[in-house]
């Protein structure tokens, strides 16, 4: 028979295993998204572009440099998600039992909330503008947090179920 304990730890392994699969495909819809506004938002890449003095480097070279530097960005934003999203997955089913990924998803946490209200920001106008795409991106960074704040919340409810499960077994074989 099931115990109320085991059914909730079993539900928070769920949970865990779930939002750290979920913040595994939003690193890659990150990408998208970023690559998105770079190619399709009024030549915001050409404007990126444009700011560095060609006259000293050829073109070639110039989108070289950009090319790589996004390159470095998308990885680090697919590493971040990876290492975050697997490491919840594994401890989740009991694979990994170190929790140094819960302070790299509170760092993640804080960015969020400092860089929601700047998805409401417009450079061109110089104050906040509310569109449908700065509610829908702020919608998207807001399930980010709740997704990480899942993943927090799961990871320390299953060590506090496991440690008690852990003590109740000690305090059995001690009798």
């Amino acid at each position: 028979m099931n115990s109320v304990s085991k059914i909730k730890e079993r539900r928070y392994r769920d949970n865990l295993a779930n939002s750290g699969g979920g913040y595994i495909l939003f690193g890659f819809w990150g990408i998208i998204r970023v690559i998105m506004e770079l190619t399709m938002r009024g030549g915001a890449l050409q404007e990126i572009i444009k700011e560095v003095d060609i006259e000293q480097y050829s073109i070639g070279v110039v989108y070289l440099v950009t090319f790589i530097m996004f390159a470095i960005a998308f990885l680090i934003i697919l590493f971040v998600h990876l290492t975050i999203g697997i490491s919840a997955i594994r401890f989740s089913e009991g694979k990994k039992k170190r929790k140094g990924f819960l302070a790299l998803a509170a760092i993640v946490m804080l960015v969020i909330i400092c860089c929601v209200p700047f998805d409401f920001y417009s450079t061109e106008a110089e104050k906040y503008v509310v569109t449908d795409r700065t509610i829908i991106s702020a919608v998207v960074d807001l399930t980010m947090f709740f997704m990480l704040f899942d993943i927090f919340r799961s990871t320390v409810a299953i060590s506090r179920l496991t440690r008690t499960k852990n003590e109740k077994g000690e305090a059995g074989n001690a009798g």
